[in-house]
């Protein structure tokens, strides 16, 4: 005679319910902290992209002995560096949208002495002081120019 066992190989009901409410529970802690970090990502990046292109417009000017303009406009997506050289001017103006990606931030604040241009003489030196506010939802970086031509990020 035979006896038969049952054997159960699967999960309760239980089982899986608890599971369920542990992924739930994970993934509501961790959606908000990746939003939050890909926010970060994306002002630092869009800070430092400004930060930089400030940098190689004061190097240009330098480098050329002649004026480099960053022209920031109205519209807050981007901005426009032009060297004024008669020499060199040929592909070294060019133009950077900061809102699209991989930065999608925005030019929120532009303080650089009454206007939205700065100018780098051929020494290097602003034609004035000033700070750049750059945005990603709530958060925001400031880029500060110094008269003697130093840029730091805040």
């Amino acid at each position: 005679m035979r006896i038969h066992t049952v054997s159960n190989h699967g999960f309760s009901f239980i089982e899986l319910v608890l599971v369920i409410v542990m992924i739930v529970t994970l993934s509501a802690v961790a959606v908000p902290r990746y939003a939050n970090a890909s926010a970060r990502y994306h002002i630092e990046a869009a800070a430092y992209r400004v930060r930089n292109d400030l940098i190689r417009a004061r190097d240009l000017a330098i480098q050329t002995s002649a004026s480099c303009v960053i022209d920031f406009g109205t519209d807050g997506i981007g901005y426009t560096v032009s060297p004024q050289s008669k020499r060199i001017t040929e592909g070294l103006a060019y133009k950077v949208s900061i809102s699209d990606a991989p930065y999608n931030a925005r030019i929120s604040l532009t303080n650089l002495g009454g206007d939205r241009r700065l100018l780098f003489n051929g020494f290097g030196r602003p034609d004035a002081s000033g700070s750049i506010e750059v945005s990603v939802g709530s958060m925001k970086r400031t880029i500060n120019i110094s008269i003697d031509g130093a840029i730091t990020i805040q």
